[in-house]
């Protein structure tokens, strides 16, 4: 069912046979599955918040007219359009700003974007912030990477069962979703099953994988 070097990748020692690693595969499954919408929330709240924010300060073309992209990002908005060419579309703002991936939003909230972008939109990006201290590009910069980071290795059907921070992150990124806007963040959490999903292990799955496996 699954490559050796994958296969391998849901196997711990002990284990009492290969069903218990096609358990966790599909728990990895459904894992990722919960938290996928989440993130993608996340991507697309940040991305509407920024965007917002720099078009009140720049314009609605703030991508082609504004100094402080570096080259790697212009090309990055160069690629966008071009993207938006080969499928007939036009480069309005709207569907320019819906084709740059998360990770160039997330670059815009590097330290090296601390006085051109940061400081004059995280007011604006985050106006219901509640965290801990004062709201500054450290409480935010670093779960937006993080989360963006997990987002990929979801797509990339990565394993991430074993990792610790899950939910870390899951709370991070449901916590980001209301500071930036509340209603945004009740959608994200209708059917979100995470936490139950997560503390029941794969164990709840091996009946089912004996019926099909055993």
């Amino acid at each position: 069912m699954l490559a050796p070097d994958r296969f391998d990748a849901y196997t711990r020692p002990g284990d009492a046979d290969e069903l218990t690693a096609i358990c966790r595969y599909v728990w990895n499954m459904a894992i990722s599955g919960e938290l996928y919408p989440i993130l993608h929330a996340v991507e697309i709240t940040f991305r509407n918040q920024l965007h917002n924010a720099l078009t009140a300060l720049h314009g609605p073309t703030w991508f082609d007219t504004a100094n402080f992209l570096t080259l790697d990002e212009i090309r990055k908005v160069s690629s966008a359009k071009n993207e938006l060419t080969k499928r007939r579309r036009a480069h309005d703002p709207g569907r320019v700003v819906a084709e740059l991936s998360f990770g160039f939003w997330t670059e815009l909230y590097r330290r090296s974007h601390e006085f051109d972008v940061v400081r004059p939109t995280i007011q604006t990006v985050f106006p219901h912030y509640q965290g801990a201290g004062t709201l500054s590009r450290s409480k935010v910069a670093t779960p937006l990477r993080d989360i963006r980071l997990l987002r990929n290795r979801i797509s990339h059907h990565e394993h991430i069962v074993f990792d610790i921070n899950l939910p870390t992150l899951h709370t991070e990124a449901l916590d980001l979703i209301r500071w930036m806007n509340p209603q945004m963040a009740d959608v994200a959490s209708i059917g979100d099953n995470f936490p139950a999903l997560y503390g029941k292990t794969w164990k709840p799955y091996r009946s089912i994988v004996e019926a099909l496996f055993g």
